[in-house]
């Protein structure tokens, strides 16, 4: 049985303070000086679901003994600490100190450091700061997951948004509208999802590599296709499950193997990522039936989460 385990308790958020001035005064001349900067290469892995719509709470299993791993979406832990963090742990939204929600369009401004476009308002603060959500929404400001270059740690970070919107070409974060990334190489705006949910279901929540270097969760097209089956997905990807409601897409071939998490990364081929949000694991992909899988394990498989009742993932 899969017994998701809860996750580690995140780091304490880094002091953005004095470098949140820093880093969006060095935007601002950026974006004044140097509109066509170089776009970062994304050399890391890519990484799979991190939820997505569907029921959190699963359905009935059809095979004694195998509970089933749903990609719940994420949820707030411990509304009201300055600690607790909001949504995926890759965003690092901490719900009474961050300045901002990446998913948000457009972002609750009284929070944020103003952009030149939109002057911080009168509530905001000496220092521009206030609780997650406080403020109304201003456009011309956008939130984004954040390098700290000194701890390699992230953070949202409020910064002027663009004109780009979903699937538009972009070189850098300030390229796209609030509520979207700049991922990929080449790069494209893609709408955040540190809430693990995607509105479109044409669409689920994948995570890419941000041009900033910074690994983010993001809504993805599905590429449809069907488990087990040669030659279904371009080469370099591979058919796996994307979400709990059993919607498979074609997805980057990545370096987990069984049993190791998949957090912020995807699968092996021939494996699929499962669990609850955060604490994610690989599993083997199987055909009920057969030998393929281990000795001591059998292919069980359930609906939703699996809508061909041939197929499986190998388990004890």
């Amino acid at each position: 049985m899969i017994v998701p385990s809860r996750p580690p308790a995140p780091r304490p958020l880094p002091r953005w303070t004095a470098r949140l001035v820093i880093a969006l005064a060095a935007v601002v001349v950026s974006v004044a000086a140097a509109a066509g900067c170089g776009m970062a290469t994304a050399d890391s892995e890519y990484s799979p679901s991190i939820g997505g719509a569907g029921d959190a709470d699963g359905s009935a299993d059809d095979d004694a003994g195998l509970s089933n791993p749903a990609l719940n979406s994420a949820s707030d832990a411990g509304a009201g600490s300055n600690d607790a963090v909001k949504g995926s742990a890759l965003c690092n939204v901490r719900v009474a100190a961050s300045p901002c929600f990446p998913d948000d369009v457009p972002v609750a401004a009284a929070g944020c450091t103003a952009s030149p476009q939109a002057p911080a308002p009168a509530d905001a603060g000496a220092d521009g700061g206030a609780s997650l959500g406080d403020g109304g929404p201003d456009p011309t400001i956008a939130c984004h997951v954040v390098r700290d270059p000194e701890d390699a740690g992230v953070a949202p970070m409020c910064l002027p948004a663009g004109p780009k919107s979903a699937g538009a070409a972009c070189l850098k974060a300030t390229d796209c509208a609030s509520g979207y990334e700049c991922v990929g190489n080449p790069g494209q705006c893609l709408h955040y999802c540190c809430s693990g949910e995607c509105d479109d279901k044409q669409t689920f929540c994948d995570v890419e590599v941000a041009v900033g270097g910074a690994t983010v969760p993001v809504c993805t097209a599905v590429r449809s296709c069907k488990l087990l089956v040669a030659n279904v997905c371009d080469p370099g990807t591979t058919c796996a499950i994307v979400n709990d409601n059993g919607t498979t897409s074609c997805v980057e071939i990545g370096s987990a193997k069984v049993n190791e998490e998949c957090n912020d990364r995807h699968c092996a081929e021939g494996l699929t990522c499962l669990g609850h949000t955060e604490d994610r694991k690989c599993y083997e992909l199987c055909r009920k039936g057969t030998t393929t899988c281990p000795s001591g394990q059998s292919c069980k498989g359930y609906a939703p989460t699996f809508r061909d009742p041939d197929v499986g993932v190998c388990q004890n």
